[in-house]
């Protein structure tokens, strides 16, 4: 599995298993604890299906970084 933070959409990002659990219950088939993750923000989500990439999401990972490690323009996704 890959994705970008283990938690449901729009739920708190969980940084321990017992987080985990508690949203997806009996949904997973294995969890392979290796301790309470170092982020606090969850995933930086980037739209790269278009032209320019759109950040969906910023977390951890700042958007500057990014863009500079891109070598171009970034923007945010319009809220609703």
């Amino acid at each position: 599995m890959t994705g970008s933070s283990a938690n449901i959409s729009g739920q708190t990002p969980s940084c321990r298993v017992e987080e985990v659990i508690r949203q997806f219950g009996n949904k997973i088939d294995l969890i392979i604890d290796g301790g309470k993750t170092a982020g606090i923000k969850g995933s930086t989500i980037l739209d790269l299906s278009g032209s320019e990439p759109i950040i969906l999401r910023e977390g951890d990972l700042p958007w500057q970084g990014i863009q500079e490690f891109l070598n171009v323009p970034l923007r945010f996704k319009e809220q609703k």
